[in-house]
């Protein structure tokens, strides 16, 4: 994490998530079935970056919280490990505090658009968060008034992050950098769509596992 902001164009301010998460180890951060952090993971990735943008973060504890039992992840789903089968997840999630209307679409021209819960209703899966991997999404407020708008790029770390982003931004735009810019794939350009959309903010998020390939996905969203 260290080498990849050294990297960093001088104005890019960096996340320490690694503080937060490493501050909150014993907690219940990641599954074991399953490849990804949990909500309560991501929750600690919201508050460092919080941080970072200069907004205080709420509360773990001023959310309306649950979680659904018997969840088997992708772990599972590729080894069909029986130790796996006999140890399964449950799915903690932190409903935001702020209503919002979330639109999925397929394409940057923002038509066709479905609507869907920022979060469904509870069950035994990661894909509760954000519908899943959608291509691109557009959430907004139903209360937050501040004229801030945030444009999230992401992998599928990011469904259970953005959920906490819902209560300090007027509007979300989500973009899942693997939907784009491929021979069958809708082309989109992250400096074009800011400015047409009237973007404030921008957050990268982005995992591990993009260090292996240095992050080219994410390098085709530039100009």
């Amino acid at each position: 994490m260290n080498f990849w902001y050294s990297q960093m164009a001088e104005g890019v301010n960096t996340v320490d998530t690694w503080t937060e998460l490493n501050d909150h180890k014993n907690e219940y951060m990641y599954f074991r079935t399953d490849h990804h952090w949990t909500q309560r993971g991501a929750y600690y990735a919201y508050t460092a970056f919080a941080k970072a943008a200069g907004f205080v973060p709420h509360q773990i504890s001023e959310y309306t919280q649950g979680k659904t039992n018997g969840f088997l992840g992708y772990l599972y789903t590729v080894t069909k490990s029986s130790v796996l089968k006999n140890n399964p997840d449950y799915v903690e999630y932190f409903m935001p505090k702020n209503k919002s209307t979330m639109t999925v679409y397929k394409t940057p021209a923002l038509i066709n658009g479905v609507k869907y819960p920022v979060i469904s209703s509870p069950k035994a899966s990661y894909q509760m968060f954000l519908a899943g991997d959608q291509p691109l999404c557009h959430i907004v407020s139903d209360t937050v008034k501040n004229g801030k708008t945030l444009l999230v790029t992401k992998d599928s770390f990011g469904n259970a992050l953005v959920p906490f982003l819902t209560d300090h931004f007027e509007q979300i735009y989500v973009i899942d950098q693997r939907e784009f810019n491929t021979s069958e794939a809708p082309t989109l350009k992250i400096v074009d769509f800011a400015k047409k959309h009237g973007v404030t903010d921008i957050l990268c998020q982005a995992s591990a596992f993009n260090s292996v390939n240095g992050n080219t996905i994410f390098k085709k969203l530039l100009p």
